[in-house]
């Protein structure tokens, strides 16, 4: 991995791509960590849609179909590049280095780039959210609110901690809709009425 795979390609090469890509096209997405090659990541995507010289992507966000700058940080770290079978196979099995978003197949991003597939097929439905019972749910919810409470250390460095205390408030709302969910699939099971037919002598001899 002496070279980045797709340092041959040029911006009117960029253009041509993108301004003439659809929904369901393949799209690339190179991240630089700091400059260094090594450090650098390929995301295949699906394309969501575009409008006005933009490209839409559901996890990376809007670029500009031109440049292949992000839309909302022009000079960040991720830019647009063309997708090809040389990025597909840059970092071997590394999917640590080329990897896809939304659950997608990278050997449906191999058929797209041979041309055995026109577009990319639409990510899997996310799963149902688990069922826990109001026992189950009551425990997370606690070990979730203690997580949290404990996450509240200040460290050397800021964003390491804004990171941290964000990911436990996260996990813990979600222990509390869990908790919520398991309320009220209790609450219509206790409150639903009795019905009571009374006894049924009586209409056997109906006719």
């Amino acid at each position: 991995m002496t070279d980045k795979p797709c340092s041959d390609q040029t911006p009117e090469r960029l253009a041509t791509y993108y301004r003439t890509a659809t929904e369901g096209d393949l799209a690339c997405v190179r991240t630089d960590h700091g400059g260094y090659q090594p450090n650098t990541e390929y995301t295949f995507e699906r394309i969501t849609g575009g409008r006005r010289g933009r490209v839409y992507l559901a996890a990376s966000g809007s670029f500009y179909a031109g440049s292949g700058k992000n839309c909302f940080s022009p000079n960040g770290r991720k830019r647009l590049v063309v997708p090809t079978i040389a990025i597909l196979d840059w970092a071997g099995e590394d999917r640590r280095r080329v990897h896809t978003t939304q659950g997608q197949s990278m050997d449906h991003v191999r058929a797209v780039l041979e041309g055995r597939l026109p577009k990319l097929p639409q990510p899997a439905p996310a799963p149902p959210p688990p069922v826990y019972s109001v026992e189950e749910a009551e425990v997370r919810y606690a070990a979730a609110c203690e997580a949290y409470e404990n996450a509240d250390v200040r460290a050397n460095n800021p964003r390491a901690y804004q990171r941290r205390v964000a990911a436990a408030r996260e996990h813990m709302l979600a222990a509390q809709a869990d908790l919520e969910r398991a309320r009220e699939r209790v609450e219509p099971e206790a409150s639903a009425p009795e019905t009571s037919e009374g006894p049924t002598f009586g209409r056997a001899f109906r006719s």
